[in-house]
């Protein structure tokens, strides 16, 4: 009897301790796995949960290497970029193919909803437009499709840099450079094996694109959970070579005479998304469209000088 009391106390006295510490230790999902196979892990796994998010980003271009073109064409043409030149979001997904976002692009506030496969875009959150010219894009669009192991060429070129600390949570980070056939494995993601205009056309101007540099980098937390996302690119255009696929694809040329612009100009990315509250009840509404409502291409066309309706 005094040992069955002894061995009662002890457990007590042990689960005692395990509670302050904070309970029994949960077995990490990540723990002795590869870098590759810990992001094909937190890649499941934002393909499938729902969660939260929130977003910044910087868009830049250097117009110095290009010819040709008129100063104040120029000068109008930074001016119009400068304002687009910050931009910030933060949503939730219900699904990978259910996602809201409230973004701010160049200070004014743009609202997207993508609703299995369709996109909606909206001004104030209430009169949303259909954007039937961006449905094969985000037909195909999944979160996991911007994650490390979709960007890379080869798994063996994803780095384990290891252990790091996200907003109180600790990650494995992960890290990987991309090269060139990024650019083309983006269009075939985008447009398939299809032949529409707009995947032929970019197909064929993609010799005038170059990669100067690109990166990825996931932290990947205990439970496979990416909690966080950055990326970095810089891409150059040449604008002789981009005319030239034009031409050629369109089957015309310029009139005897006339030149167009040449050189090269460039555009520098870099984005962070930080990802929170996985497996949280979210529940989105298809948007209501409202034919008056502008489209995603009529609000991008404010940004160039033109007013907007936006009720933030």
């Amino acid at each position: 009897m005094r040992r069955a009391v002894t061995l009662a106390t002890a457990a007590l006295m042990v689960g005692g301790i395990a509670t302050a510490c904070g309970g029994v230790q949960r077995q990490s999902l990540i723990s002795g796995k590869s870098a590759a196979q810990v992001a094909s892990l937190g890649s499941d796994g934002l393909a499938q949960s729902s969660f939260r998010f929130t977003g910044t980003g910087k868009f830049g271009v250097d117009t110095s290497g290009l010819n040709g073109i008129p100063a104040a064409t120029l000068q109008a043409l930074q001016s119009a970029l400068s304002k687009v030149r910050d931009f910030s979001g933060s949503g939730e997904a219900e699904s990978s193919h259910r996602i809201s976002e409230k973004g701010s692009i160049g200070g004014r506030q743009v609202y997207v909803t993508i609703y299995d496969g369709t996109f909606f875009s909206s001004l104030d959150a209430t009169h949303w437009a259909s954007n039937d010219q961006f449905k094969q894009l985000f037909a195909s669009f999944d979160l996991s499709s911007s994650d490390i192991r979709n960007l890379v060429g080869q798994s063996s070129d994803i780095t384990d840099l290891g252990p790091a600390t996200v907003d109180g949570v600790q990650t494995e980070h992960l890290h990987a450079n991309l090269d060139q056939s990024y650019l083309s494995k983006a269009l075939d993601k985008v447009f398939g094996s299809t032949t529409t205009q707009y995947g032929s056309l970019l197909r064929a101007a993609l010799p005038a694109v170059h990669l100067d540099r690109g990166s990825v980098d996931e932290w990947v937390d205990a439970d496979a959970h990416i909690r966080r996302q950055a990326s970095d690119a810089r891409i150059s255009i040449d604008l002789g070579k981009l005319f030239a696929a034009i031409e050629q694809q369109l089957g015309q040329s310029l009139p005897p005479g006339q030149t167009l612009p040449s050189g090269t100009y460039a555009m520098t990315i870099q984005a962070t998304v930080d990802y929170r509250d996985f497996g949280a009840k979210i529940t989105l509404t298809k948007p209501t469209v409202d034919p008056n409502a502008p489209t995603l291409s009529q609000i991008f066309q404010t940004f160039g000088g033109g007013s907007s309706s936006a009720t933030p």
